[in-house]
């Protein structure tokens, strides 16, 4: 089904006026719904700021140590490990049947 310009927003304008003359539904919502969606809605929040943050604090790290002229931290090497030797296989015992 292809929508044409003129279908979008005669849909679209459809869908709006069902929105905006919707008849309240008088239900109730107790505490526990109450604070559900306040938590839910400040961990969002919280978790968006956190995003921001993370996003420009790095960048801004590496300012300040290009400012004051130092370098940033090394990590030590990881030792390269030995290799382990290949298991041996044992024979079978022939007592077992």
């Amino acid at each position: 089904m292809s929508l044409t310009k003129g279908s979008t927003i005669f849909a679209s304008a459809g869908i709006a006026v069902l929105a905006l003359t919707s008849a309240p539904a008088m239900a109730y919502t107790g505490p526990g719904l109450g604070l559900g969606a306040i938590g839910t809605a400040l961990g969002i929040i919280a978790a968006l700021l956190l995003m921001l943050i993370s996003i420009v604090w790095y960048p801004f790290k590496r300012m300040l140590r290009k400012m004051r002229g130092e370098q940033a931290p090394v990590r030590p090497s990881r030792t390269p490990r030995t290799p382990r030797p290949a298991p041996t296989s044992a024979p079978a015992d022939p007592k077992v049947p």
